[in-house]
């Protein structure tokens, strides 16, 4: 790390550092995630979509570089990055009551101008103190890492109440004043016994027999014509 500018993969590394706290990884003006944009100015990170309009606002204003793209990082830049932070700014904002969601008013205000020149200082004296130094402890950090911290217990919480969610044992429902099922009322005739068609068994060599000693008793001359023929088809 000899040389007066940052290299690339210092520049990576810083990064992913500072990304690693939750409140660096959304917009600080829109909140949106994927914030690979920074305002340099103001060291705090932005989306695709603010940087837009923080270079519409001019970079004597606000002067934007990529976190992935731009290879052109300077010491003190990334000291500006790093001595200030998403966290940082919301708190100082949020202190000094300039809320405004109005770009050009809120970078422009008082409020914006002071807290400009306080990442300067700072931005500064980390130069002073720690030179071409990579990784660096500040002050600020205790900011970013309660975020962190808060992020991290919410997370928790979260997964506690979910576990707990899948223990929970199912409510058993009563039985009582429940109608039990009626059985199906079964036809007329399946009852044993009952007023259903039943099978008739019919003997018939018994008829036969009957009208064989009938015919006994009839005479060719008494026994109609329809008889005889079948007296005769049958001997």
């Amino acid at each position: 790390m000899a040389g007066s500018t940052p290299s690339k993969s210092d520049i990576c590394a810083l990064f992913k550092r500072l990304r690693s706290f939750s409140c660096n990884q959304s917009c600080f003006d829109c909140y949106a995630k994927n914030s690979s944009w920074a305002s340099v100015t103001f060291g705090v990170f932005i989306c695709i979509d603010c940087s837009a309009v923080h270079r519409s606002l001019g970079t004597h204003i606000s002067f934007v570089k990529s976190t992935q793209l731009d290879t052109n990082w300077t010491w003190l830049q990334l000291r500006a990055m790093q001595v200030g932070g998403n966290a940082n700014a919301v708190a100082y904002f949020e202190e000094h009551g300039s809320q405004s969601q109005d770009a050009h008013h809120k970078y422009t205000s008082r409020t914006a101008e002071l807290y400009k020149q306080r990442i300067h200082h700072l931005a500064t004296m980390a130069m002073r103190s720690h030179g071409t130094k990579l990784i660096i402890d500040l002050p600020n950090d205790s900011a970013q890492k309660r975020d962190n911290q808060t992020v991290h217990q919410g997370e928790v919480q979260s997964h506690e109440v979910a576990e707990q969610a899948l223990h929970v044992t199912a409510p058993v429902k009563s039985s009582i004043g429940t109608r039990k099922p009626t059985p199906a009322k079964k036809g007329i005739g399946t009852r044993k016994g009952g007023l259903g068609a039943q099978r008739v068994k019919t003997d018939f060599s018994k008829l036969e027999r009957e009208a064989q000693e009938q015919d006994k008793f009839i005479t060719p001359q008494t026994a109609s014509p329809a008889v005889q023929d079948i007296k005769e088809e049958r001997f």
